[in-house]
């Protein structure tokens, strides 16, 4: 099933992708640089989201 790129319901499922995937990374290498950065792109990307609603 197939949810439009508009729907908030999206955007959360996208959301949740990137914070498990965050925690786990962080879990297993004890919160690496990586980790700190994809955090810091994470709010970048839901600010741009607030403002313009594309995933880009």
């Amino acid at each position: 099933r197939l949810v439009p790129m508009s729907s908030p319901i999206y955007h959360l499922r996208i959301a949740a992708k990137v914070f498990k995937f965050i925690y786990y990374e962080t879990v297993i290498y004890g919160g690496s640089a990586m980790s700190g950065y994809l955090l810091a792109w994470v709010f970048l990307l839901c600010n741009k989201l607030k403002t313009s609603h594309f995933l880009i």
